[in-house]
């Protein structure tokens, strides 16, 4: 009897993505009868107290302060290769390190950046493979480590700038980034834009802690200004879902309201664009279902770079104001072909189901 390996999977909970890849990937693992796959938060585990901490301080940055937020994310890219950086590994890494210790897997895969998991295989005596599963659609530096045995990214356009940090070629594999079991039974190449027949919805996703701004603001004038369908997720933002909730009563038949949603994808089935975050996880799905979408207000740091990548490939709109929201949402839908450009960008950008792809070529990689 062959033993299976033992596979560790790397994540952190700043931001809902991480952890989705992750047990996408675990899911994936699974559905091919590896069973030995755990995994773990690992900031939670080592660093409990400082990890809600520090995950309070991110977000309230995130939300209320995005200037810091933004110094913060471009900042820190320019420590990630110096010597003071290095040491700060070396002091902060201690737990991390106990825990792989004991964990002693044969397979680390990451869906987080986290430099002293990349120490740890530099001085452990103990064999292993490490595996990197970049979730947006920008690398940062932080996600860069010699000792990383293959990275997988979102896009082919990735590969330059990851040469340009020193990864070699040979460790890049274009995989997209995984999603959840229900978009693996996509016709990913076909469904949506071989059915040209609108649904007048516009969808709005608040993202899963209801982050998005001005959605209230952004439903009522959809509501008023055009005869759209409008579906708005809320997330685990129940102030904003009580507020629309209260429209509802007004829009009965045009608005619908929902909190957290699990099979979000029946959702975009049934919607002609979507307005939201640019989450690489969400962004992702967008591919996966052919839904194009307008990125509203993003975030400078990572939603910035995200939505440049998805606005350059003719993929989606980025807009910065309401007036220029609903001027969109009408050159989109009601300009000749418009619609369907997108659609062809964002099929462009499919590479099939990725956590096959993933788990496949690991397990060629170790063969």
């Amino acid at each position: 009897m062959v033993l299976q390996p033992k596979i560790l999977v790397v994540t952190s909970s700043f931001g809902n993505g991480h952890k989705e890849v992750s047990k996408a990937l675990k899911s994936e693992f699974e559905h091919i009868n590896f069973n030995d796959v755990t995994i773990i938060d690992i900031y939670e585990e080592a660093y409990p107290t400082i990890n809600v901490f520090a995950k309070n301080i991110h977000l309230q940055l995130f939300q209320h302060a995005q200037t810091i937020y933004k110094w913060f994310f471009y900042g820190t890219e320019k420590l990630f290769s110096t010597v003071i950086f290095d040491r700060l590994l070396e002091l902060c890494g201690k737990n991390i390190k106990s825990i792989l210790q004991k964990e002693k897997p044969d397979i680390i895969i990451t869906t987080f950046p986290v430099g002293s998991v990349a120490k740890w295989k530099k001085y452990s005596s103990h064999p292993c493979k490490l595996y990197t599963v970049v979730t947006d659609y920008y690398i940062h530096r932080s996600w860069i480590h010699n000792e990383i045995d293959r990275y997988y990214i979102a896009t082919e356009g990735l590969i330059h700038q990851m040469v340009n940090l020193g990864v070699s070629l040979s460790k890049i594999f274009v995989s997209g980034i995984p999603l959840r079991q229900e978009f693996k039974e996509i016709d990913f190449l076909n469904e949506g834009t071989s059915n040209s027949k609108s649904n007048d919805q516009i969808l709005i996703v608040a993202g899963a802690v209801g982050l998005l701004k001005d959605v209230e603001k952004m439903a009522k004038q959809l509501l008023v200004e055009t005869k759209l369908k409008v579906a708005v997720v809320c997330g685990y933002n129940h102030i904003l879902y009580n507020k629309l909730s209260k429209l509802n009563e007004e829009y009965k038949d045009r608005l619908q309201v929902f909190g957290y949603v699990n099979n979000i994808r029946n959702l975009y089935k049934k919607s002609d664009l979507l307005i939201t975050k640019p989450g690489g996880i969400t962004l992702s799905e967008c591919i996966a279902c052919n839904l194009p979408t307008i990125l509203y207000k993003p975030t400078p740091g990572q939603e910035k770079e995200n939505s440049r990548i998805f606005e350059n490939a003719g993929a989606s709109v980025t807009v910065k104001s309401l007036n220029e929201l609903t001027f969109y949402i009408n050159r989109i839908l009601f300009k000749s072909n418009h619609l369907e450009q997108m659609k062809s960008s964002l099929t462009a950008l499919n590479k099939g189901f990725s956590s096959q792809l993933i788990v496949n070529d690991i397990f060629s990689s170790i063969s």
